[in-house]
């Protein structure tokens, strides 16, 4: 009776370890398929993306890595594990490679590097993003983007041959508008000293006729008179289409007086206001950039007087440091710049004859709201663009 509490201690003691036994089975059961689950996910999500992945010691040392398809590889996992990247990889990228790899292990955020290597006899293009992991190890995803770099570099080029293209069209367009003024200037100077004085020697044989007739026969003499006074008006409509077939008030009167004339000419002639105000413009402003302003608000005054039905408008020119500025603003009814329905040449003509000068042309206008129409041009032409402006007038 007397060994009855020992042989009960023991199976009580008996019956612990098995239950603790028991426990600790099945906690390294769960524990066995926790990790299993663990690695089936990670493993999982590996095979969902498309990207390798290296682990790399702090002194370039491989340690271990995941691809999904090991022809991806640039070496085979038997030759580069356990080796530095220096006996690996191609010489010139060495550097590279371990410079992101320093930086790496000092930076909160992914160090992104990107190179080529030859795969397989093709040239890939790879993007590494390396991160430091909690035990000092560098963790490299690398991404193949050749696809994404052929996109990008096809795109790029298609972007510079549209640049090219639209750089071409604007100097051919400059071009013509040179050969155009050019052609403008010939035919003014023939109307002006070939036309015109042969109107002024008809005007005078006609005065001469006149007076040898008003003692012979007045109706001869009326007659005479008669045309005489149509070829005076001839000989005035063709001075007047000669100075706008170009503007000789721009050389002889410079490019403040001869828009105040081209106002004061609108003013009188369709019975509006134009109030014309200057500030600061320089006296000595380039024949190219005078021209230029010269038409566009030749043009934007013909629109407001024929488009517009504003009974005012408001010319101002004004010099801002190293740029000229012009603006018209009329309170007419206004248009919808992004509709012409093809009857906006003339503002296409401004447009282009800012662009030539590498200038800026800004158009706001809303039907009822009347039109502002601002130029800004540079004061200075560059060499290249006198050149090209001397050449077109030398050509036509």
């Amino acid at each position: 009776m007397s060994n009855w509490p020992a042989a009960v201690a023991i199976l009580v003691l008996g019956g612990m370890l098995i239950v603790g036994l028991l426990i600790q089975s099945l906690r390294r059961r769960r524990a066995e398929r926790a990790k299993r689950e663990t690695e089936s996910r990670t493993s999982a999500i590996l095979r969902a993306i498309p990207d390798l992945m290296f682990v790399i010691a702090p002194d370039g040392t491989y340690l271990d890595y995941y691809a999904r398809d090991s022809s991806e590889l640039f070496a085979p996992p038997e030759r580069f594990l356990g080796r530095r990247l220096a006996d690996i990889m191609p010489p010139d990228l060495v550097p590279t490679l371990m410079d992101a790899i320093a930086r790496a292990q000092h930076s909160s955020d992914p160090v992104v590097v990107e190179y080529s290597l030859p795969i397989q006899g093709i040239v890939r293009a790879y993007e590494s993003r390396l991160v430091c992991d909690e035990r000092g190890r560098i963790v490299s995803i690398v991404r193949d983007v050749t696809d994404h770099q052929i996109s990008r570099d096809m795109l790029t080029r298609r972007e510079s041959a549209l640049r090219a293209s639209h750089d071409r069209n604007r100097d051919l367009a400059g071009r013509l508008i040179d050969s155009q003024e050019a052609e403008r200037e010939r035919i003014a100077r023939d109307l002006h000293d070939n036309l015109s004085q042969k109107l002024a020697l008809l005007n005078i044989d006609l005065d001469q006729l006149t007076r040898r007739l008003e003692g012979r026969d007045a109706d001869l003499a009326d007659d005479a008179r008669a045309a005489g006074v149509r070829a005076a008006e001839i000989a005035t409509d063709v001075h007047e289409l000669s100075h706008q077939l170009h503007p000789s008030k721009l050389r002889m009167l410079g490019l403040i007086r001869a828009m105040e004339g081209i106002c004061r000419d609108i003013a009188i002639q369709h019975d509006i206001v134009v109030d014309f105000t200057h500030e600061g413009v320089p006296p000595n402003v380039a024949p190219a950039t005078s021209l230029c302003l010269y038409r566009i608000l030749q043009e934007a005054l013909h629109n407001v007087v024929k488009h517009s039905a504003a009974a005012r408008a408001e010319v101002r020119l004004v010099r801002d440091r190293d740029t000229i500025y012009l603006r018209i603003d009329d309170q007419g009814v206004g248009f919808d710049p992004e509709h012409l329905d093809g009857t906006g040449l003339g503002l296409v003509s401004m447009r282009e004859r800012v662009n030539h000068l590498g200038g800026r042309l800004s158009i706001v206008s809303a039907r009822g709201e009347g039109t502002k129409i601002g130029v800004y041009l540079p004061l200075t032409i560059g060499a290249e663009q006198r050149t090209e402006i001397i050449r077109a007038a030398e050509s036509a």
